[in-house]
């Protein structure tokens, strides 16, 4: 069998697509595969107890060094690979992450930066194809781990699948020139699209239908719950369902409906709204 591998650029816990990839890594070793997962998760606890070793790479895509975690407690294992990335680590809405001497959003890049970011990533992942036996590249967002891949891939057999998300989209696809062509360009190269729902398929389609021809391509996975990861409530203290103040989305949703309740004109639902907007944790 093919050795997949799910390129990522961040961690594995806290946004959208961060929990994709560790949910999607556990679902395939739990099925007996073994799979390879290109990140930056820098925090051991945030590591699922899935990755068996992990991998870090120098700036030639070489690997540098080799830790051993233990046993998998699935039938099979994930290993984890870190590129190394230079100085920079980009994204797409900015925010802190340790170990990088700056963080900056892809709208701020140089081209300079951009390009060395890219080369850092694709040296690395070249290495799977060639060491690793890695054929399927699973690659998350339009940007930039499509890029990524399309290059590693280049005179290889390996085939390179995208997943879209929304920040890619959102606030660095449609914000700059720059990025919406290579979004467009990484939807024509890639050899398949695979979305959790109709709702990311329009989305695309709204910002570059246009320039696309149809959505041949594109293969809808719904996105699933897994159901091992939740409890009885008769076994949950009541203050734990508390916290809003950690972007709990009952409370939120709790105060926005108490204020909606009472507001008396549009102003003053949408400043509730927007109210309940500010107090949610995002990440």
């Amino acid at each position: 069998m093919s050795a997949t591998a799910i390129v990522h650029g961040y961690g594995l816990t806290g946004s959208g697509s961060n929990i994709y990839v560790n949910k999607l890594s556990e679902s395939l070793c739990a099925e007996g595969e073994d799979v390879h997962i290109v990140c930056q998760e820098r925090d051991l606890q945030a590591v699922p107890p899935h990755v068996t070793v992990i991998y870090d790479y120098d700036e030639h895509g070489k690997v540098c060094r080799r830790q051993e975690l233990g046993p998998s407690p699935k039938k099979g294992q994930a290993v984890l690979h870190r590129p190394h990335l230079g100085p920079v680590l980009p994204v797409y809405y900015w925010d802190s992450y340790p170990g990088f001497d700056r963080v900056a959003t892809f709208l701020d890049l140089t081209d300079e930066e951009l390009e060395n970011y890219l080369t850092y990533h694709a040296r690395a992942v070249r290495t799977l194809i060639d060491d690793f036996g890695v054929r399927v590249l699973h690659a998350n967002h339009v940007l930039a781990m499509p890029q990524v891949c399309l290059r590693a891939a280049e005179g290889t057999m390996a085939r390179v699948l995208m997943t879209p998300h929304g920040s890619a989209i959102e606030y660095v696809a449609k914000k700059q020139p720059r990025y919406f062509t290579m979004a467009l360009e990484a939807l024509r190269a890639v050899d398949g699209v695979v979305v959790g729902g109709s709702e990311m398929l329009d989305r695309i389609d709204a910002v570059w239908g246009q320039h696309l021809e149809g959505r041949s391509k594109a293969d809808t996975i719904p996105t699933g719950v897994d159901l091992t990861v939740f409890r009885p409530a008769e076994s949950i203290q009541p203050d734990a369902l508390a916290g809003a103040e950690q972007g709990c989305s009952r409370a939120c949703m709790d105060a926005l409906y108490e204020e909606a309740s009472v507001a008396q004109t549009n102003e003053e639902l949408m400043a509730a709204g927007e109210k309940a907007r500010s107090a949610y944790v995002h990440k």
